[in-house]
C-alpha cells in the first residue's frame, strides 16, 4: 500500500485544502477502510462558510457520511474474526464514551464525551480512513450497493425524526427543509402511511423531487397562500405534525402558526440565531408537543434493511457525484447549478 493519500485538510474555518497526506496508521483494535463514496453535508459547508456554531479543533479531514471497503485490520479485529479485508462496511459518525449516565442508559447520541469521524477525529474526504473500535460499524447486507450505503447516516436521522414525530394513519405532516434529512423524511414518512405528507421549501427545484419522494403535496415556503392551501388539506385545523430540517428559525414560527392545537413539533436543524417565538402559542393557545432530533441512535441497521428491501430509495437522495478533486465546487454547487441539489457524494 502506498503511504500517502489524498485526503481534504480542513486547517480553520473556511480553509479546506487538496493535500497529499500519510495513509492513516491503525491500532490493534481499528479498522482501515478504504473510501469509496463520502457525502458533502450542510454541517461541512457551514464550516467552509465560516457560520459553523461548534467549537472544533484544526486540522481535521472532513467526512462523516461514508461508506468503502476494509482494507485492513488491526491484530485485535483480524483475531476476532468478525471481519475480513474486502467487507463493504459503514460506521456511524458519533463515537460515544460508553461510561456517561446517557450511555449507560441507551442514549448513545447524547453522550456527555463523544468523539466524532469527520471532525474531532479525521473522516470520509480521503481516499482511506481510520475507524476506532469504539465505532458503531455495519457490515452492508449483500444487495446494498457502497453507493447507497453513503447516504445511511443522513437517512437515518430522517428515520429518526420520524420516529420522533410518533406518525400515525390519521396525521397530517409537514416536512420544512428538503435537503437530504427532510427529503429523507419524506421518504420514512410515506412508509407509515399518514393522511398526507406536505413538503415545503424556498426551493422551487426540489418540490417535484419531494413528490417523487412521496410528498403528496409540495409547496414554496414563501407562497403567500401557503397557510390557505394547508387548511383546505387539513379542512381548517391544520397539520397534526411539523419536522423541522431546514435549520431556519423562521420555519419555526412557520411551523408553531400551521400546526393545529394539540399538534406535534420535531425539531431536527442546526441554528445559527435564535427565533422569535410567543411562547404562549406552545401552552396557552394550542398546547403543543416539541421535541428534538439529534443523530440517529439504532437507526443505521433499521436503515440498511429497509434500504436492503427497497423500501427506502436511497438512490433517489444522490443528485451528483464528483470527485475528490471538485470538492469546493460540491460545497457550492447548490448556489451555482441550474439543477435540483439534495445530496452530493464524493467519489474517493
Amino acid at each position: 500500500m502506498n503511504e500517502s493519500m489524498r485526503g481534504v485538510l480542513v486547517r480553520d474555518f473556511g480553509d479546506f485544502r487538496l493535500e497529499n497526506l500519510p495513509v492513516p496508521e491503525i491500532g490493534e483494535n481499528d479498522i482501515l477502510m478504504k473510501v469509496v463514496y463520502s457525502g458533502i453535508c450542510g454541517g461541512d459547508k457551514a464550516i467552509y462558510k465560516n457560520k459553523a456554531p461548534w467549537k472544533l479543533s484544526f486540522p481535521f479531514i472532513p467526512g462523516h457520511e461514508f461508506a468503502g471497503e476494509i482494507a485492513d485490520l488491526g491484530r485485535e479485529v483480524r483475531k476476532e474474526g468478525k471481519y475480513r479485508v474486502g467487507d463493504k462496511i459503514t460506521a456511524e459518525l458519533i463515537i460515544p464514551c460508553g461510561k456517561c449516565f446517557y450511555c449507560k442508559n441507551g442514549k448513545y447520541n447524547l453522550c456527555n464525551d463523544p468523539r466524532f469521524l469527520g471532525s474531532s477525529l479525521n473522516g470520509g474526504w480521503a481516499e482511506y480512513m481510520r475507524i476506532p473500535g469504539a465505532a458503531h460499524i455495519y457490515k452492508l447486507p449483500e444487495t446494498v450497493s457502497i453507493r447507497d450505503a453513503a447516504t445511511v447516516e443522513p437517512l437515518s436521522c430522517s428515520l429518526w425524526a420520524v420516529e420522533r414525530a410518533s406518525l400515525h394513519f390519521a396525521d397530517t405532516i409537514v416536512v420544512c427543509g428538503l435537503g437530504p434529512i427532510g427529503m429523507g423524511a419524506v421518504m420514512a414518512a410515506s412508509l407509515k402511511s399518514p393522511r398526507a405528507i406536505i413538503a415545503i421549501d424556498l426551493d422551487e427545484r426540489l418540490l417535484p423531487l419531494a413528490k417523487e419522494a412521496g410528498a403528496g403535496y409540495a409547496f414554496n415556503a414563501k407562497d403567500s397562500k401557503l397557510k390557505s392551501k394547508i387548511d383546505e388539506i387539513t379542512e381548517g385545523v391544520g397539520p397534526s405534525v411539523f419536522i423541522e430540517a431546514s435549520g431556519s428559525s423562521d420555519a419555526l414560527e412557520i411551523g408553531l402558526d400551521l400546526l393545529r392545537k394539540g399538534g406535534r413539533m420535531v425539531v431536527y436543524g442546526v441554528y445559527g440565531k435564535g427565533a422569535n417565538i410567543n411562547w404562549s402559542i406552545i401552552s396557552e393557545y394550542k398546547e403543543l408537543t416539541i421535541v428534538g432530533g439529534h443523530l440517529s441512535p439504532g437507526m443505521f441497521p433499521i436503515c440498511l434493511d429497509l434500504i436492503e428491501k427497497g423500501k427506502l430509495k436511497a438512490n433517489k437522495l444522490v443528485t451528483q457525484i464528483l470527485s475528490l478533486d471538485e470538492f469546493r465546487l460540491g460545497l457550492e454547487l447548490k448556489e451555482r447549478s441550474k439543477e435540483a441539489v439534495v445530496k452530493v457524494l464524493l467519489s474517493c
